[in-house]
């Protein structure tokens, strides 16, 4: 007597109900050539000026020093956004040359996150006079 191991496998018929495209890796076709990535700097151009962009919509200051609390943490998430945007387009930067070039916004952001940490660990001491 064989075992389950000894006999060949089973091909079962493809179901009708399912579109062809479902699950099947042999029958796909070869995807299209995407296009070539935008170099890191062009990337970078544009969330600059995205970042820009916003800060003028809401009315929101250049410099951290000058922000509010609710303003730093509108920039965190704007931050936070672009550096998603750029890692979904070029991944990480990984040679020193993208490091170096990303490093300034990977700064801000760092920057950013850590005020607002800070700012939060502060206990505020309210006096209550009568």
């Amino acid at each position: 007597m064989k075992s389950e191991e000894d006999l060949p496998p089973l091909t079962r018929q493809r179901s009708n109900t399912l579109p062809k495209s479902f699950g099947s890796q042999l029958e796909k076709k070869p995807q299209q050539e995407k296009a070539p990535n935008p170099p890191v700097e062009s990337t970078l151009e544009t969330i600059l000026k995205k970042l820009q962009e916003k800060r003028e919509e809401v009315n929101r200051p250049e410099d951290i020093k000058d922000m509010t609390r609710e303003q730093i943490g509108g920039e965190k998430v704007a931050l936070q956004k672009a550096l998603l945007y750029y890692e979904s387009i070029h991944g990480r930067p990984v040679t020193k040359s993208e490091r170096q070039i990303m490093k300034p916004l990977y700064d801000r952001y760092r920057l950013v996150k850590q005020i607002l940490c800070r700012a939060s660990t502060i206990p505020v001491i309210v006096s209550i006079t009568s």
